[in-house]
């Protein structure tokens, strides 16, 4: 089976807050409350690339 899809996202300091969805080329999905409050990430594929730097785009009324 293909995981490529499956990311996790966490604080620019370091440190794993959740999972992350690959639903575009460079798109991820992932809960609101993963990201509260932040408007830089990082975010990983494991087994593939790790730790990488990635915006936060906050959509509709999920950023309060």
């Amino acid at each position: 089976m293909d995981w490529q899809w499956r990311a996790w996202v966490g604080r620019p300091g370091g440190g794993k807050l959740g999972a992350a969805f690959l639903v575009t080329g460079n798109r991820l999905l992932t809960c609101a409350h993963t990201v509260h409050g932040m408007d830089e990430t990082r975010v990983g594929f494991p087994g593939l690339l790790e730790d990488l730097p990635a915006t936060v785009v906050h959509r509709g009324d999920w950023q309060r």
